[in-house]
Order: structure tokens, then C-alpha cells, then sequence
């Protein structure tokens, strides 16, 4: 029986990185129900609760340390977590994590990976020294393969397959809304202000009898915002209050017409139930994913056009969904993943 750990941003009430967990564990079990599965996390209670897993404290480094010890296999699962732009505390915690599984001689494997961008000196070389002594990584977009080119990962042990999300809920049926439905995800980025054109935007949806609905993804810290959102606008608005598993929201959103997201799994998570999507790009990721489905973001968070938005989004209303062939192929991307998984499990 194989003990596998698996490492991530997960417990830290991100839906998008919960899905990531879920789809990790279902693979694993698709292969060994038996396999002995522990997770680090955020809040180990209510891992070890909703996905039925042992779970660890991520913060309580002994425990951490003796989870590396006990286990066979540690997968860093999806995410962004080789990157020092947005947190330099970030890529630290999982270099660490890395080193300390290659000093015990653990299989090190990292799938479905953003890698990057990474600035510092130091944490490039790292970063490449760690992951040369890995087993398998795999990448979810082109750009994470070409940091990893240039900070001399060797390319043999390097593959693609595309955030596992994009294929999250093939057995969740939903009903579309007899309505048009615009769901928006949008999150608070630095000093810029993104309350004032999301109003506009809804203002101007409402005018042309489009409802919206606010969806949180990272709920602690888009809640905030949303309620400021409502607190300037007097257009009746749908919005998802209390947290929300992930398989309701992919529910929800799977009913819309439309999703404008900010957040990166928002627009995964509308591309896994073939919903049109516009994104508001506050990171590479959401180019990258963007780029990945042959399209582009229609603005940056920094620079909200609401006339812009708008008429993207009517525009796409009125036409088909531009990027079911591309989604099909990155499901597809999948079968890498899951090659690896079985292939561990059997050794």
C-alpha cells in the first residue's frame, strides 16, 4: 500500500484550490482505493472531514516534517506555488517542502504546475537545483515549460497537463436559467480601484435587462469587496453569501450565461461546464489560461474598461463559444497526470 502526501494551497478557503485537492484525490483513488492519503493544510479538521484523508497543520513545520517522513510519495498538486512575485514567503515554504522530501528520499513529484515568474537570484537557482532532483513535473501552459527551459530543468522529466479543474464536474447535471445570467468574480488588487468600474458594468448589464450575480471565490477576501460592490449600486443583484462547496458553485456557475471572472478558477471552472467567459487578466496565469483557449483577456484589473467590457460581453452573448476544441484538448492533457499517478502506484 502506497502512502502518498500531497502539498498545495489547500484549507485556506480558496474554492479553486479545493478543486484542485478533490480531482488529485479522485485520481489517486481511481487507481488504489487503498492508497493511504494525507494532505497538508490550511484547516486539517476540515480536510480530513470533506475529503476523507488524514490531515496535517501546514504552519506546524514538526508535523509537516514527520508527514514527509511517514509517507512514500509527496505531490505538489496544482496551483502556482514556484513564484516570487505575488509573495516571496510563498516559494520559500515550498522549496523547503521539496528539499526536505529529497533529503529523506522521497518520490518528489509536482503536477499541473504554474511555475513562475520567478525574480530573485537565489530562488531561481533553487528552484533549479530542487527540481532537477525531482522525478516528474508537469506543467499546465506553455510559458511555466519555457521558465522551467531557462532555468535549466532538464527537459526529460518535464510534461503538460493542463490544471485538472478543466474537467471538474462531468457527472453534475444543471439546468440553464430561462434568463440571461452574467455571473462576475473579481478580486481586490492593491491600490486599484475595482469597485467603481464593476458598478458601472452592472449598471450598464441592468439596462439591458442582463441580471448578475456576485460570486466569491477566495471567500474570506472577496466577500469584502462585494459588499462594497452592493453598497454603491441600487440594481437588485444575485450574490452568494455563505461559503459555498465546490461542487455547488460549479453548479451555479454551470447555470449562467455568461461568467466575467478575475480569478483564475472562476473562468476554469465556467470553461469545464462550456460557458462563455471575459476575463479581467491580475496575473500571467490568467493570460496564460486565456492564451490557452486561443483567446485573450479583455482588460487588466489595473485598467477596467467598462464600455470595453460590455461590449465583449454582449458580443460574446450573441455568438457561439469560441473555445470548446482548445478545452477538449486540454482535458485531453489530462491522461499525463493520470499516466504518472498509476504509474507510482504500481511501483
Amino acid at each position: 500500500m502506497r502512502k502518498i502526501l500531497l502539498a498545495g494551497y489547500y484549507g485556506l478557503n480558496n474554492i479553486g484550490d479545493e478543486a484542485i485537492l478533490e480531482k488529485f484525490i479522485e485520481m489517486i483513488r481511481g487507481n488504489s482505493a487503498d492508497a493511504e492519503i494525507s494532505v497538508l493544510s490550511g484547516k486539517p479538521e476540515y480536510t480530513e472531514k470533506t475529503f476523507d484523508v488524514s490531515s496535517v497543520d501546514r504552519k506546524d513545520f514538526f508535523k509537516v516534517n514527520k508527514a514527509i517522513a511517514d509517507n512514500d510519495i509527496v505531490v505538489f498538486g496544482g496551483g502556482s506555488l514556484l513564484q516570487d512575485v505575488t509573495s516571496k514567503k510563498s516559494i520559500y515554504y515550498y522549496l523547503y517542502l521539496i528539499f526536505v522530501s529529497e533529503l529523506l528520499k522521497k518520490k518528489v513529484i509536482l503536477l499541473s504546475q504554474g511555475i513562475g515568474p520567478i525574480e530573485g537570484k537565489f530562488n531561481r537557482w533553487m528552484t533549479a537545483r530542487l527540481l532537477n532532483r525531482a522525478d516528474r513535473i508537469t506543467v499546465r501552459d506553455a510559458n511555466s515549460f519555457n521558465v522551467l527551459k531557462e532555468l535549466g530543468v532538464k527537459e526529460d522529466k518535464t510534461g503538460f497537463s493542463a490544471d485538472p479543474v478543466i474537467d471538474y464536474g462531468p457527472d453534475i447535471k444543471y439546468e440553464k436559467m430561462d434568463k440571461t445570467l452574467v455571473g462576475i468574480s473579481v478580486r481586490k488588487w492593491k491600490d486599484t480601484d475595482v469597485v467603481s468600474p464593476v458598478v458601472e458594468i452592472i449598471e450598464k448589464l441592468h439596462e439591458k435587462g442582463i441580471e448578475v450575480v456576485l460570486i466569491p471565490f477566495h471567500f474570506d477576501e472577496d466577500i469584502e469587496l462585494i459588499e462594497e460592490i452592493e453598497a454603491r449600486t441600487d440594481v437588485e443583484l444575485g450574490t452568494v453569501k455563505d461559503k459555498m462547496t465546490s461542487k455547488e458553485l460549479y453548479g451555479l456557475i454551470g447555470r449562467l450565461s455568461l461568467l466575467l471572472g478575475a480569478r483564475l478558477h472562476s473562468l476554469i471552472f465556467a470553461v469545464s461546464s462550456f460557458v462563455r467567459i471575459s476575463a479581467i487578466s491580475y496575473d500571467p496565469k490568467v493570460e496564460y489560461f486565456m492564451k490557452s483557449l486561443g483567446m485573450k483577456s479583455t482588460c487588466s484589473i489595473e485598467n477596467i474598461d467598462p464600455d470595453k467590457v460590455c461590449g465583449d460581453i454582449f458580443e460574446k452573448l450573441e455568438g457561439n463559444i469560441e473555445y470548446i476544441g482548445k478545452r477538449n484538448e486540454l482535458v485531453n492533457t489530462l491522461e499525463e497526470n493520470k499516466k504518472i499517478i498509476k504509474e507510482l502506484l504500481e511501483e
